[in-house]
């Protein structure tokens, strides 16, 4: 670890909180500049140019520094997702709204997300996934720290988390809202996120349950990720009886991506029903790659950032909208989008009838349970073949 000392590194939003160990109470900064905030597709090591030094500060040092000069505290909005919903197409958009600054799924964030509800018992394996965040597990906790009550570390916990949000609120000059847009883990801590600063709003970004399905079948690497995804929400997450008792390892992989967009659709009823619904926007993934004016204008005054129309012509124009989001070096744009989601259909229509069919009496019974599934896109058309 290269020396820089405190207060300089969390004077600039230069420094990027890259890793998190909560039971070393330790954090570790990387150098990245301007430019990398608004190319990378994701704010993780492994995907976003950053400096190959590590200053690295003991966690309760930066907390007793938020203390007694509090760090960042720029106003911050959210964007959560159910994945592969046209997220980073509107997180690039938000890119070149001025005065904005964009974190594309920040590293911290998904760790801690991912640490909220992580049985005492874990031991280090590595649940790293593409393209979420990587996790830094529990190491062996410290004497006596295993004995801790859910309260007690859901308490720890929240002062953590409190403090990775803070240190997201640094901006490069006065004035810019910050936009998370965050990883998919992240709905695990909405509640706290919208808690910890009552100017912050939120969007609720999914797809119906079949576009999901097909999104997640078309590619290999989306297959595996949905895998390790299923796998750690059924060991981390017991919130909600109805999904614990499914047995993932035995699901095909349409039938492991049905589930987790039930995960997603539960997290965000947890959530809604904690918070004010002036403060969440629900919406369609369809509308960002269909209609991305008219999104961006929706997210931009329900943010409260000022957008003037010839701003707005102008982003519309940029090559943005005929690339890939997350490979800008491809040319992708509405139309491509379309005629894809046909092929998706000729070729997975079958399986995802079939992850359908499985997956609707657990939507019922996690509807006996009190779970509401307006939140999710589509979700007036349960169990229909399009």
């Amino acid at each position: 670890m290269a020396n820089l000392d405190l207060d300089s590194v969390l004077s600039s939003c230069s420094y990027y909180p890259a890793q998190v160990d909560l039971c070393r109470r330790l954090i570790w900064f990387a150098e990245i500049d301007r430019e990398t905030y608004r190319r990378a597709g994701f704010l993780t090591p492994k995907f976003a140019s950053m400096s190959e030094e590590r200053y690295g500060f003991n966690l309760d040092d930066v907390l007793l520094h938020d203390l007694s000069l509090p760090i960042g505290g720029a106003p911050s909005h959210y964007i959560f997702i159910s994945a592969f919903c046209c997220s980073t197409l509107l997180a690039r958009l938000l890119d070149r709204v001025p005065n904005c600054l964009v974190l594309k799924e920040p590293s911290v964030l998904g760790q801690l997300a991912m640490l909220r509800y992580r049985p005492q018992h874990a031991k280090g394996e590595n649940e790293e996934s593409d393209p979420s965040p990587a996790v830094v597990p529990p190491a062996s906790s410290p004497q006596g720290r295993g004995s801790l009550s859910d309260a007690e570390r859901e308490e720890e916990w929240r002062t953590w988390a409190a403090l990775g949000m803070r240190l997201l609120t640094r901006t490069f000059e006065p004035g810019q809202t910050v936009i998370v847009k965050a990883a998919d883990v992240c709905n695990t801590m909405g509640d706290v996120i919208l808690a910890n600063d009552p100017r912050s709003k939120a969007v609720l970004l999914s797809v119906g349950l079949r576009t999901f399905i097909l999104s997640v079948l078309k590619l290999e690497n989306r297959k595996k990720w949905t895998r390790r995804r299923a796998n750690f929400w059924h060991k981390t997450l017991t919130l909600f009886p109805a999904l614990s008792e499914v047995n993932v390892p035995e699901l095909d992989d349409a039938q492991k991506a049905a589930y987790v967009w039930l995960v997603t659709a539960a997290l965000w009823d947890r959530f809604r029903k904690q918070a004010e619904p002036e403060r969440l926007l629900l919406m369609d993934g369809e509308e960002v790659s269909e209609n991305p004016g008219d999104a961006l204008k929706k997210v931009a005054a329900f943010f409260g950032l000022p957008l003037e129309e010839s701003r707005l012509e102008e982003i519309l124009a940029d090559p943005v909208l005929s690339h890939h989001a997350k490979f800008p070096g491809v040319t992708y744009d509405a139309v491509t989008r379309r005629n894809d989601r046909a092929d998706w259909e000729t070729r997975f229509g079958a399986e995802a009838d079939r992850a359908i069919e499985w997956a609707d009496p657990i939507q019922e019974k996690l509807e006996s349970d009190g779970v509401d599934f307006s939140s999710m896109a589509d979700a007036e058309c349960k169990g229909l073949v399009l």
